[in-house]
C-alpha cells in the first residue's frame, strides 16, 4: 500500500495521523479513529469501526501505528462526491442556514488547527478566504460556491 502512494499524499496522510495521535505516541487508539470518520462526517457504527481498527491492526496490539494506518486507504469505498461535500458542508454551516458566514469559516478552520504557516488563521486571513469563495458578493459562502471552492 504505501508503495502505491506519492510522497506528497504520504506527507499529508503523516499530517494527518500526527494530528489524530493525541498524545504523540505514533500509535491512533480505537477512539482518535473514530475522530477521523466524525470529522469527515462519517457517521460508522461502533462495530463496523472495530472491525476495520482489527483488520488493519496488524500487529494485534491494539493500535495502529502509520504503516497500519496506510491500509485505511486501500479499505475506502466510493463515495458520492456530492454527498461528501454536502456533509462536509454542514460540518462548516453550524447554524443550519444554509451558508457559511465568516464566523462559521473562522470557527471550522480554528478547529482544523493550523494554517499552512503553522498557526491559527486570523480575522484578516479568514476575510480573504471568504472573499475568494463568495461568488455571489452575497457575504457567506453557499453550497455551490463551497462545491467550487473544494
Amino acid at each position: 500500500m504505501a508503495a502505491e502512494i506519492g510522497d506528497e499524499e504520504r506527507n499529508e496522510l503523516y499530517q494527518l495521523f500526527c494530528s489524530l495521535d493525541a498524545d504523540g505516541g505514533g500509535q491512533l487508539e480505537l477512539q482518535e479513529l473514530q475522530q477521523l470518520f466524525d470529522s469527515m462526517g462519517i457517521k460508522m457504527e461502533e462495530e463496523k469501526l472495530k472491525e476495520m481498527f482489527a483488520e488493519v491492526d496488524e500487529s494485534g496490539d491494539g493500535s495502529i501505528d502509520f504503516d497500519e494506518f496506510l491500509h485505511i486507504k486501500a479499505m475506502e469505498m466510493p463515495l458520492d462526491p456530492l454527498a461528501e461535500a454536502r456533509r462536509a458542508f454542514d460540518l462548516f454551516d453550524k447554524d443550519g442556514s444554509g451558508s457559511i458566514d465568516a464566523g462559521e469559516l473562522k470557527d471550522a478552520l480554528r478547529a482544523m488547527g493550523q494554517n499552512a504557516l503553522g498557526r491559527n488563521v486570523n480575522d484578516g486571513e479568514v476575510e480573504q478566504l471568504l472573499k475568494a469563495a463568495d461568488e455571489d458578493g452575497g457575504g457567506e459562502i453557499d453550497f455551490d460556491e463551497f462545491c467550487d471552492l473544494i
